[in-house]
């Protein structure tokens, strides 16, 4: 199984997405190709292989609210979110292949999780309770668990949201925020490699990214796709604005050398083998992107889908980013954009497409059928 397959990615979504304490709407896939899908039904399995679809697990109090295949994909991280109360908060569970939970913790206001590639642990960010110095602001901190032994710990404040395993298994990529520039809403600090059994950094490059800053890690752990209004040296010091909108960019992890890639980009994700990368744009029409697909360097991007939604509905504060996901290397799953009842009346409709535009299918007909009113 390649820990690529968990995102829906992002694995980062942007700094007031988890500012605001809000989960993204990601899928996951297994080694199987099966996709695992929180609806109002419970956590539900659906193989697009031969269009089955089964309720894994329903929670007994809750609503599924996300979820991530452990990487032999015979279990499962779950978030159930209790209803009620001033914020989100939830319950994360380890899923067994019985369909019987374990629970791991509860907290408020996390924003995302991943698991390490051997299974051993997964990671989650959560807005923290209280303010860390230097900055003056609740921010995301990123928690340790030992799946096994059922304990966390934490292990960094200040950070993004998004953050990534490396295929090693002991150390993850985040975005240690060191500075919010003043009358702004861009963020300072270094892309570091963190070690999560004895905490310590190495800084790979300095960079400054606003709302949507966002970045993937290749199969082999040798570069990363990142958005950011700027890329550096790791000992870079940033104090004032930087102008322009968010770019591209592509970062050898080794030297910390970086190249512009795309001024129209709002995330990259590789694929399961890192032989093509998903490229969203980051210029929208009527709430929907454009989907992109390169080969692994970014190079000669073709357009495969210009329906993908970029947010769930609502309003403010109730609003979740969308993320797609590599169903193989060859196969891209979205949330297409489908008006049912006028201009208003708009659904999402889980859809796939071939890497090289053909073959669009959707698929939640399928998935509707065989759960409503059931």
């Amino acid at each position: 199984m390649h820990y690529k397959k968990h995102l829906w990615s992002l694995a980062a979504f942007g700094l007031m997405t988890v500012l605001g304490g809000c989960l993204p709407v990601e899928l996951s896939v297994s080694p199987r190709g099966d996709v695992l899908i929180p609806r109002q039904e419970g956590f539900v399995v659906y193989k697009p292989a031969d269009g089955s679809v089964k309720v894994w697990n329903k929670p007994a109090d809750g609503q599924a609210a996300f979820a991530l295949y452990a990487p032999d994909g015979n279990s499962a991280l779950v978030f159930v979110q209790a209803s009620g109360g001033m914020g989100p908060s939830f319950k994360v569970m380890l899923l067994d292949a019985a369909g019987q939970t374990k629970e791991l913790f509860s907290r408020s206001n996390i924003t995302y999780a991943q698991w390490s590639p051997d299974g051993k642990y997964a990671t989650v960010t959560r807005v923290a309770d209280q303010k860390v110095a230097p900055l003056d602001q609740n921010m995301p901190e990123l928690i340790l668990i030992n799946v096994a032994e059922g304990t966390t710990k934490p292990l960094a404040s200040n950070i993004a949201g998004i953050h990534r395993w490396m295929p090693d298994g002991k150390n993850v990529v985040i975005f240690q925020i060191e500075s919010k520039i003043e009358k702004t809403s861009q963020y300072a600090g270094k892309l570091v490699l963190m070690n999560v059994v004895d905490g310590k950094t190495q800084p790979i490059a300095g960079m400054v990214g606003e709302s949507g800053a966002f970045f993937d890690v290749s199969p082999d752990g040798k570069t990363a796709m990142l958005t950011a209004l700027k890329v550096a040296a790791a000992d870079a010091k940033f104090a004032e604005k930087v102008d322009g909108k968010s770019k591209l960019f592509s970062l050898d992890l080794g030297s910390g050398a970086s190249k512009e890639i795309s001024d129209d980009a709002g995330y990259a994700v590789y694929s399961p083998k890192g032989t093509k990368v998903l490229i969203g744009s980051s210029q929208e029409k009527d709430g929907a992107i454009t989907l992109n697909v390169a080969p692994a360097d970014a190079s000669a991007m073709k357009p495969i889908a210009t329906d993908a939604a970029k947010q769930t509905g609502g309003g403010m504060g109730s609003q979740a980013t969308i993320y797609p996901v590599w169903l193989d290397d060859e196969t891209v799953l979205y949330l297409s954009k489908y008006a049912v009842f006028g201009t208003a009346g708009t659904n999402l409709m889980l859809t796939s497409v071939k890497a090289d535009g053909t073959g669009r299918t959707i698929h939640q007909g399928k998935i509707d059928a065989a759960l409503i009113g059931k």
